[in-house]
C-alpha cells in the first residue's frame, strides 16, 4: 500500500497497489508531514504539524454509518463530524476512536520529525524537535465509556467526577441526580429533584434538595445501597432558591475533599464536610440571554471560588470563608466571560472569553497575567479544564477540542498539542485518575468518558 496527502494538505489517501484502489480516504484536522506503515499489521501512522501522532487502521471495516460514537441505539449515536470520530488525548496516550480504526498519542512536546515502527515488535518509535525520543504501543484499546439522557440541555448543567474518574455525578432528563459506577456500568438513582453538587472518590456523594434547599451526604456504593439508590448519610439544612429557580447549576470540590461549593440562581453556597456547616452569599443577581455563561471553580486549597455569569462581564474571585463579604473582580474586557479554572497548583487561574481568547491571572495577587495570555478558540470558549498534572490545558468551542501546554517557560510560545473535532462545543470537561481518563458532555448529548490504556515510554 502506499499513502499520500490528497487534495489538501490534511487529507489522507491510502492506495493498494496490489488491487489497483483506494482502502482509506481520510481527512486529517492538522497538516500530515511523515508517514509509516506497519510491517505486519494494517497500520499506518501519521505525524501531524502539531505535537500529536496519529493512528489508523486501514483494512479494519466499521459495520453501518461511521459514528462519533461506540454506541449505535436508535436516538444515541451521534453522526461523525467531517473530521472523521476522533478521540482526545489524556496523559500520553488516548483510546482509539471509531471503534478501534482511530487513535491518538500525545506525549511529545515539540512536533514529530519521524517516525518508525520497530521490526518484530508491537511498537512505533517517534523522534520530536524536542529531543527525545518515543516509543509507542499500537494495539487498539477497549471502546470509551458513554451513557446518554443525562440532562445538559443547558450551557451551564454539567456532571461532577471524582479525581479516580470512577464515579460520574449527573442531571438525568427526569430532574433527578444519577451515579455512574464505570468499574460496573451500573448507575444508581437519587430522589427527584435533587441536583449533583460533588463526587468524592471513595464514592460519597453531595446533592441538593431544589425544593427545600437541604444539602444531602449519600453513602458510598462500595458500602452498599437500599434498593432504590445509595444510603443517606446526614443533611443538614442549606439555602433556599427563589421560586421556580431551584435548579443547581455547578458544584466544585477542593482537592482534600473538605469544601464544596455550589452554584445556585444568583448565589454560592459553601458546604464544610468536617464541620457540616453552610454558609452563602445574598442575592448577587445574574446574567441572562447568550452571554449569561455560568462556571464555577474552586481553588485546589479550597480558598478561593472563582465564579462568572454574575451581573458583570468579568469573572469575580470570592474568599470561601467569606463569600458574604465582597469579591474581586478580575480585570477588564469587552466581551463576557465564559468558562474558569484554577491551575493544581493553585498560583494561576485561566478564564475563558467569549472573544475567544483565555486569560491568566495570578492568584495572590488577583492580576491579570497579559503575557500569558492566548486565543484558544475562533469562537467563544465553551469549556475549560486543566490536566491534573499541570501540563495541559484543554479549551472547547466553534466546534473544536484543543489541547495546550499550559505553563511555557519564559520565552516559549503557547504550544498547541492536538486539534480535533467533536461533534458538539464541550460544556464540561473534566481529566481524571492521574490524567489517564477524561471525562466530557455537550448540551443535548451523552456524557463521555475516553481511558488510555497505556502510556510511552
Amino acid at each position: 500500500m502506499t499513502g499520500r496527502q490528497a487534495r489538501s494538505a490534511t487529507d489522507l489517501t491510502i492506495f493498494d497497489t496490489s488491487i489497483h484502489r483506494t482502502v482509506f480516504d481520510a481527512p486529517l484536522s492538522s497538516q500530515a508531514h511523515s508517514i509509516a506503515f506497519a510491517p505486519n499489521d494494517p497500520v499506518v501512522a501519521v505525524a501531524s504539524s502539531d505535537t500529536s501522532l496519529r493512528t489508523f487502521r486501514v483494512g479494519m471495516t466499521n459495520s453501518g454509518p461511521v459514528s462519533y460514537d461506540d454506541d449505535t441505539s436508535p436516538g444515541l449515536s451521534q453522526p461523525a463530524g467531517e473530521a472523521g470520530p476522533q478521540t482526545p488525548p489524556l496523559e500520553l496516550l488516548s483510546r482509539t476512536a471509531g471503534k478501534g480504526r482511530y487513535g491518538f498519542l500525545l506525549g511529545h512536546t515539540e512536533r514529530i520529525r519521524d517516525l518508525a515502527f520497530i521490526p518484530g515488535s508491537p511498537s512505533l518509535a517517534t523522534v520530536s524537535d524536542d529531543g527525545t525520543l518515543r516509543t509507542w504501543p499500537v494495539s487498539a484499546p477497549a471502546p470509551a465509556s458513554r451513557i446518554g439522557g443525562i440532562s445538559t440541555f443547558n450551557t451551564w448543567e454539567h456532571p461532577s467526577a471524582s479525581s479516580d474518574g470512577r464515579f460520574t455525578l449527573y442531571q438525568t432528563l427526569a430532574l433527578r441526580a444519577e451515579l455512574w459506577d464505570r468499574n460496573s456500568n451500573r448507575t444508581h438513582r437519587y430522589p427527584e429533584r435533587h441536583f449533583p453538587l460533588a463526587m468524592l472518590k471513595d464514592g460519597r456523594s453531595v446533592t441538593r434538595d431544589s425544593d427545600t434547599g437541604e444539602i444531602f451526604i449519600w453513602s458510598s456504593i462500595d458500602a452498599g445501597v437500599a434498593a432504590d439508590g445509595p444510603n443517606e448519610l446526614w443533611r443538614i439544612q442549606g439555602t433556599r432558591s427563589y421560586p421556580g429557580f431551584g435548579q443547581g447549576i455547578r458544584g466544585a470540590i477542593s482537592a482534600d475533599e473538605r469544601i464544596v461549593v455550589g452554584l445556585i440562581p444568583g448565589k454560592l453556597i459553601v458546604l464544610n464536610l468536617e464541620t457540616r456547616t453552610t454558609s452563602g452569599t445574598d442575592d448577587q443577581r445574574m446574567l441572562y440571554g447568550a452571554s449569561g455563561v455560568n462556571c464555577l471553580d474552586l481553588s485546589p486549597d479550597g480558598r478561593w471560588i472563582a465564579v462568572t455569569g454574575f451581573i458583570g462581564r468579568r469573572a469575580r474571585l470570592y474568599r470561601t470563608d467569606a463569600v458574604n463579604e465582597g469579591f474581586f473582580p478580575l480585570g477588564q474586557a469587552e466581551d463576557y466571560d465564559t468558562a474558569i479554572a484554577f491551575h493544581p497548583d493553585g498560583k494561576r487561574l485561566f478564564v475563558g472569553n467569549e472573544d475567544g481568547w483565555v486569560r491568566v491571572f495570578d492568584v495572590a495577587t488577583r492580576q491579570e497575567l497579559p503575557s500569558e495570555a492566548w486565543r484558544a478558540q475562533t469562537g467563544g470558549v465553551t469549556a475549560l479544564a486543566v490536566s491534573q498534572d499541570g501540563r495541559i490545558v484543554a479549551t472547547s468551542g466553534d466546534q473544536t477540542l484543543h489541547f495546550w501546554n499550559a505553563m511555557p517557560s519564559g520565552g516559549e510560545h503557547r504550544q498547541l498539542r492536538l486539534r480535533i473535532s467533536p461533534i458538539a462545543p464541550r460544556n464540561w470537561i473534566r481529566f481524571a485518575n492521574e490524567d489517564r481518563v477524561l471525562l466530557h458532555c455537550a448540551p443535548k448529548h451523552a456524557l463521555e468518558a475516553w481511558e488510555a490504556p497505556g502510556v510511552a515510554q
